[in-house]
């Protein structure tokens, strides 16, 4: 995958939960926030395209909730080194309001 990040990626291990569009609810553990996505960790990865919603609580900032699309699937595999299961997702929908919570989570996290 070629790397076209380009905002900063902070938080680990924040709890949160995804819906796709069929109702499928999934408990993860996600990571890498920035302002256009996350990463989420989990087991079965979905696959690209899936369109979900994610709801989430980051650190002193409270509760969001988001529509996303998966733009990547990780699966295990020997020969990765970082061995990190899951997906990378985009935020499609988010309110200028969660937008600015997430920079002021980024910001205290850099800080």
């Amino acid at each position: 995958m070629s790397e076209r990040r380009t905002s900063v990626r902070v938080g680990d291990d924040i709890q949160i939960k995804t819906v796709t569009d069929g109702g499928e609810e999934t408990f993860a553990v996600g990571a890498s926030v920035s302002e256009g996505g996350m990463f989420v960790e989990c087991i079965l990865p979905y696959p690209e395209g899936t369109n979900l919603e994610v709801s989430f609580n980051l650190p002193g900032v409270g509760m969001l909730s988001v529509k996303a699309q998966v733009v990547s699937a990780e699966r295990f595999q020997m020969s990765n080194a970082s061995n990190r299961t899951g997906n990378g997702l985009r935020f499609d929908e988010i309110g200028d309001a969660d937008r600015v919570r997430v920079r002021s989570f980024i910001a205290a996290q850099l800080s």
